[in-house]
C-alpha cells in the first residue's frame, strides 16, 4: 500500500466533519440511558497491531461500536464487541511514528430479546474472504462487529456493514502467509422504535481517492451502529474509519483511500432507534 498527499486530505475531513457534527444541536431521541464512549489510545509503528477498548457505563449494555485512525496509511484489523460490556479495536500502523486512534462504545439500557450470532470464516493466507452473521426470527440488527485472528498489519478489514435489518457482513484481506480466520457477530433485539437504516453511496476515484461518506438518522432517532461497505471489496480500497460522526448522536462516516486504478463505491450506513 503506497501513501499519497491524499492520505492528509482524509485526515482534513475528519476534522473537518468532526467539527460540522460537533456544531449540530443533538435534538435526537434515543433508547433509555443512551450514552455514547469515546476512549483515545495510541498506536506504535510496527509489524503488529495495536488495540484499545471503550466501556460502557454500569447498568447499560453495549448496542454498537466502532473505530477510525487518525494517521496516514493505516488500516482496521479488528473492530468488535467486548461482550456485552463495550467495544474494542486493533488498528494497523504501517507509518513510521506513534500515532493516534479512536474507539466508540454505543450503550443503553438491556432491550428484550438481547443476543449475539455469530459465524467464523476461514481466510487462507494472500486471500480475501466475505462472511455474514444473522439474527434469529423475531429479532432484528442493532450493530454487527469483527474480531481477526490475525495480529499484524498485513491482515486488515476491508468492509464492515449492515446487509439488511437482520444480517451483518465483512470482508477481510489477508496478505500474510498463514490462514486467519476471522469472526463476524450480529448483536439482536427485538425491534427499537423508530427503527431505520439509512445508507449514502458515494464514489471514491482511482489512484489515491479519498471518500469520507456520512449517513444521517431521521429527525427524532439516534445512532445504534453501523458500518462501511465498499462495492467489490479490493486490497487497495483501504478503510481507515468507521464510527459515528464525532459531536453528534445521529450520524455515521467512514473514511475510503481507493489506491486501485479504478473508481470504487463506497457506502456508509447508519442503524438508528429512538
Amino acid at each position: 500500500m503506497r501513501v499519497t498527499a491524499a492520505v492528509g486530505l482524509a485526515l482534513l475531513a475528519i476534522a473537518w466533519l468532526a467539527s460540522v457534527a460537533g456544531a449540530q444541536p443533538l435534538r435526537a431521541t434515543a433508547p433509555a440511558a443512551y450514552q455514547i464512549v469515546r476512549s483515545q489510545f495510541s498506536a506504535p509503528p510496527g509489524l503488529f497491531d495495536a488495540g484499545g477498548q471503550a466501556v460502557c457505563p454500569t447498568g447499560t449494555v453495549v448496542w454498537g461500536g466502532g473505530t477510525a485512525n487518525d494517521f496516514a496509511n493505516g488500516t482496521i484489523n479488528t473492530s468488535a464487541f467486548l461482550g456485552s460490556a463495550g467495544w474494542h479495536a486493533r488498528v494497523n500502523n504501517n507509518a513510521g511514528s506513534t500515532e493516534g486512534f479512536e474507539v466508540d462504545a454505543i450503550c443503553a439500557k438491556k432491550p428484550k430479546l438481547y443476543r449475539f450470532a455469530s459465524n467464523q470464516i476461514d481466510d487462507p493466507a494472500g486471500a480475501q474472504a466475505h462472511g455474514s452473521a444473522t439474527c434469529p426470527t423475531g429479532t432484528v440488527l442493532l450493530s454487527g462487529s469483527v474480531l481477526s485472528d490475525g495480529d499484524t498489519t498485513n491482515v486488515y478489514l476491508l468492509s464492515a456493514s449492515p446487509s439488511g435489518p437482520h444480517s451483518f457482513g465483512a470482508t477481510q484481506e489477508n496478505a500474510s502467509t498463514s490462514d486467519e480466520p476471522f469472526t463476524v457477530y450480529a448483536l439482536c433485539a427485538k425491534k427499537p422504535p423508530g427503527y431505520a437504516i439509512v445508507r449514502v453511496t458515494q464514489t471514491a476515484s482511482g489512484g489515491g481517492g479519498i471518500v469520507v461518506p456520512e449517513s444521517y438518522c431521521a429527525s427524532g432517532s439516534s445512532v445504534i451502529g453501523g458500518g462501511i461497505q465498499v462495492v467489490k471489496a479490493r486490497p487497495a480500497a483501504i478503510m481507515s474509519a468507521s464510527l459515528v460522526g464525532a459531536g453528534t448522536t445521529t450520524a455515521w462516516l467512514g473514511v475510503v483511500q481507493n489506491e486501485a486504478a479504478a473508481s470504487v463505491k463506497v457506502t456508509a450506513s447508519v442503524i438508528c432507534a429512538a
